[in-house]
């Protein structure tokens, strides 16, 4: 079980939205938080939510002082569901016992919370039997989903949740913990990494230091270059070796549209505003259209025909 400090839970970065319907008690029954997963913050930010809701102390924010604060700091309270986070977990068994589970009373706090990392892992038809649920859920009941990108869930999930984004680490203060996290690389490296990793100083320390992150990062920092010169030509080239894995070409998309909705990346990259929004929604649209099966090829062909216009 996870296990926290003090200092980790309290001071989690609250984006304002969701800082303003928890300090007014008015934190809604279904959250989508959306990150990288290796991001610590995300992690911190959803048991901190829990804490809330567990907390007997007092409305708002976890005090981080009572029994169920405690609890919630060492991973050990009996009504904090935290999912495994993986595709072999969330089978429809197990989102059947969820959902009874999400029924029976609390045991020992005023209320339950469901935190399901990595939920973009769940089966369509596993997430279709959590609509029900989430639509009209029990009351002082709270369900987290977090994903790296909304769009990887489904639509009819979206509608009944509300998605809050944590926002990226300023690339300096990204640049700086990667220093202290993985030393001995040139400042470009690091600049590159961090912007690269969405501001996830986790994430970060993957691109310096794992060779197949590396490769990756390279391909994606080439592929903004090709959509930046609306070259399709060099766009297919860089996209052919990821074609063979149906979900490694998955992955490269979804980090593609994250870097397209980065302002910084879009500055260095001469993509404008308008631009940056229409490449995003086409990556999705082709990400949507793999995960249908469509031809990997076809599909990169497409959408190099799109940078051309």
């Amino acid at each position: 079980m996870a296990q926290w400090t003090q200092q980790e839970l309290l001071g989690a970065q609250m984006p304002p939205a969701l800082a303003q319907m928890v300090d007014s008690g008015r934190l809604v029954h279904a959250l989508c938080l959306e990150g990288d997963p290796e991001d610590r913050r995300l992690t911190a930010l959803a048991y901190a939510l829990a804490g809330s809701v567990l907390c007997r102390r007092q409305k708002g924010r976890m005090c981080g002082e009572c029994l169920d604060c405690r609890k919630v700091l060492e991973g050990v309270h009996s009504d904090l569901f935290v999912g495994a986070g993986t595709a072999a977990a969330y089978k429809k068994e197990a989102i059947r016992q969820l959902r009874q589970q999400a029924w029976q009373s609390p045991s020992e706090g005023r209320g339950k919370v469901f935190l399901l990392p990595n939920a973009q892992l769940m089966s369509v038809e596993c997430q279709n039997l959590l609509l029900k649920l989430i639509e009209e859920p029990p009351e002082e009941t709270l369900f987290v989903f977090l994903c790296p990108n909304r769009y990887q869930l489904l639509s009819t999930i979206l509608s009944r949740v509300v998605t809050i984004a944590l926002p990226p680490l300023e690339t300096e203060e990204c640049m700086a913990q990667l220093r202290q996290q993985a030393p001995g690389f040139g400042e470009e490296e690091y600049r590159q990494a961090a912007l690269l990793s969405g501001g996830s100083p986790g994430k970060g320390v993957k691109l310096l230091t794992d060779e197949g992150e590396k490769k990756q990062a390279q391909t994606l920092w080439q592929l903004l270059d090709a959509m930046s010169a609306g070259d399709g030509y060099r766009f297919m080239v860089l996209m052919a070796p990821w074609e063979k894995d149906r979900a490694v070409y998955s992955q490269l998309l979804v980090a593609l549209s994250r870097l397209l909705g980065s302002d910084e990346v879009r500055r260095e990259k001469k993509i404008s505003l308008a631009r940056g929004i229409s490449l995003r929604q086409e990556v999705d649209r082709t990400r949507q259209r793999n995960e249908a099966n469509g031809n990997t090829a076809l599909l990169s062909a497409a959408l190099a025909e799109q940078l051309r216009r």
